[in-house]
This record gives structure tokens, C-alpha cells and sequence, in this order.
């Protein structure tokens, strides 16, 4: 908003991230806001996941896609990313999400991103942040216009709608299974997180009439996916904002925390 040189008012505020820590302790990273300068309601998020290991998951994407499996109840243990993993350090992973030992829960997209990767077989580990998803990025745009969203379901809940990712996991598993490609994985899972966005604002707009929506969050580097949301948000009437003269991630967020801090002293 303050990169756009927006006035105080309430917009859709879709914050796409890897990770962020939620009002709840939980790690955020996929939310859909209604906020303003003044502070924000959380409309809708990704469902929690666990991480096992913490900053080790996210630095070995394998484990954030066999931690998620299991959380879902899904048997991945016949899939190729599984065939390097360290079965000692697989059995650790299982008993973390089971046992609920450091294996904090997240509804960060970025994290989603890495799990799909693994999965997709692009790479199990990481060298530097968001290779995985990079990588899944390139190999996806060759095959966006035949690509079909993967299936999920947004279920309303006291807290806000909350997005459920089994169908769309079981779906990748099975496209895993049939051989298809990462570069095809890729672009079903960029047209998933696309109609992830566009059904949340359309929901959002239907509860608040808002039709403003401001993207920011690190995800949206990607750029495959930020012109994939900017053309279906356009073409369902909304006005969108994303960033201009800041970067979307650290330094975007840095802003917006000195323009939130300005605001609430100025209202003193």
C-alpha cells in the first residue's frame, strides 16, 4: 500500500510468504487480510502443516513434503524424491509430526512450494533460499496453457475460511505416480495457487464489498505466478497493487512496518 502511495483504507491484502510469525505462534505465510495502516482481520489461510526439524525442513524440502504427507494421512514412501532420504533421519521425521516434536505448523505458501517441488522430484535439498521453487518456476512455464488447477476446498471455519490441501497433495501424488513431468506438476501447481488467490478475493469481496487488492510477501517474486494472479484478479474487476519501488520480500516489509509504526504514533 505505502509503495503505491495508497491513503488509509481497507484492502484484500493476500501475503504470500515463506515465513512470517502469526498473532497465534504458528508460522504464517499464506494469508488472505483484510487491512489497513491501522491493523488487519484474517479473512482466510492455508491449513497448518507441520515442518519437522524446523529451519532443517527448510533447508531439505524432502522432509517438509514427507512431514505434510503425513500429517494428510498420504503413503509417499514408494515416490522417487524418497529414494535418497536417510531412513534413520525418515523414521525422525515421521515420530516428529507424530509426536508434535519440533515440528512447528505452518500455512506458509512458500513452504507449499518447496513441498511440491519435492515431490515433483526437482530437488529434495536447497543451497540457497527458494531454489526449490525457482527451479519448479522454470521448468512450469512451458506447459501453463494446457495446465488445469489441482483440486482444493475452502471450508469456513469460527476463525475464517481455511484452505485444505489433501485433494490438492493427493492429486500431485498421483501425477507423480503416472509419470508426468515436473515442468506439468509445476504449472497445475502454479494455476492451484492462482485460483487459490482469485477464489479468496472473490470471497472476500462478496463478505466486504472491498474490491482493492494489495500483493506482497516474498512468494510473489515468482514471477509465473504474479502475472498469472494480476490477469485473473484484473479480469474479475478488482484493482490490484504489488510492488513497484521496494522489494516484495525483507525490504517490502521493512516499509510497511515503519508506515504501520508511523500511523499508530501519529494517531496518539
Amino acid at each position: 500500500m505505502a509503495d503505491n502511495g495508497l491513503e488509509n483504507h481497507r484492502v484484500i491484502g493476500l501475503a504470500f510468504d515463506g515465513t512470517g510469525y502469526g498473532t497465534d505462534g504458528t508460522i504464517w505465510g499464506g494469508e488472505v487480510l483484510i487491512a489497513d495502516y491501522a491493523g488487519f482481520e484474517r479473512f482466510a489461510h492455508l491449513e497448518y502443516l507441520p515442518l519437522p526439524g524446523g529451519d532443517t525442513a527448510i533447508r531439505k524440502p524432502w522432509r517438509i513434503a514427507a512431514g505434510y504427507a503425513a500429517a494428510l494421512d498420504l503413503d509417499v514412501a514408494d515416490l522417487p524424491f524418497m529414494r535418497g532420504a536417510d531412513p534413520q533421519e525418515l523414521t525422525i521425521v515421521r515420530q516428529q509430526v507424530e509426536k508434535n516434536l519440533n515440528a512447528p505448523l505452518t500455512s506458509s505458501m512458500g513452504r507449499l512450494f518447496d513441498a511440491v517441488s519435492a515431490l515433483a522430484g526437482v530437488r529434495t535439498e536447497v543451497t540457497y533460499e527458494a531454489q526449490a521453487a525457482i527451479e519448479l518456476e522454470t521448468l512450469s512455464k512451458g506447459h501453463l496453457s494446457e495446465a488445469k488447477p489441482y483440486p482444493f476446498t475452502m471450508e469456513k471455519t469460527t476463525s475464517g475460511m481455511l484452505i485444505r490441501l489433501k485433494d490438492l497433495f493427493e492429486a500431485v501424488v498421483e501425477d507423480v505416480r503416472g509419470q508426468k513431468s515436473a515442468g506439468w506438476i509445476g504449472a497445475r501447481f502454479h494455476q492451484t495457487a492462482t485460483a487459490i488467490a482469485l477464489q479468496s478475493c472473490q470471497q472476500a469481496r462478496a463478505q466486504t464489498g472491498i474490491k482493492e487488492v494489495a500483493l506482497s510477501g516474498g512468494v510473489w517474486q515468482n514471477q509465473l505466478l504474479l502475472n498469472l494472479v494480476l490477469e485473473g484478479l484484473e479480469q474479475a474487476g478488482f484493482t490490484v497493487y504489488f510492488h513497484q519501488q521496494t522489494p516484495t520480500n525483507d525490504g517490502g516489509l521493512a516499509l510497511g512496518q515503519a508506515v504501520v509504526a508511523n500511523f499508530k504514533l501519529s494517531s496518539l
